[in-house]
């Protein structure tokens, strides 16, 4: 998965700076954010991989969750902010074509989105959005 990974973030990071990396100043982070990380914010995970052994080789089905992060007690920032980070996010990643060593892409897709909610404690919204990657090994 490390190379998948490193895949994500060089999309994510490459020239031309995109919406997404805009919309939170790059701060993209695998599985878990910093202590103390300024909003908002993007964590990408691994909720599942399933191994298909195929005649031609072995294909990968990745799911990887991505949670956008929002601290409402910016004001006016909260749900809107939220939802132009989800929008950048979707436009960067739906069927986006990456590059990941010693594999050969087949395709990454949105599978669903769910979550859109407020944590009344903290002040904090999320919003999570899973994307199905199908990769063949080289």
């Amino acid at each position: 998965m490390q190379q998948l990974s490193t895949a994500i973030y060089s999309y994510f990071t490459a020239l031309p700076i995109n919406a997404l990396y805009t919309s939170i100043s790059g701060r993209l982070y695998n599985t878990m954010a910093p202590t103390n990380v300024l909003f908002p914010y993007v964590v990408f995970s691994y909720v599942s991989d399933t191994a298909d052994f195929l005649f031609d080789g072995i294909t990968d089905s990745v799911l990887v969750q991505f949670s956008i992060y929002s601290f409402s007690g910016q004001g006016s920032r909260s749900t809107a902010e939220i939802e132009t980070i989800y929008d950048n996010l979707i436009s960067l990643f739906d069927n986006a074509i990456l590059t990941v060593t010693g594999y050969t892409f087949a395709q990454m897709n949105r599978v669903s989105t769910y979550g859109l909610r407020q944590d009344p404690e903290d002040d904090i919204w999320q919003l999570m959005v899973d994307y199905s990657i199908f990769l063949q090994k080289n």
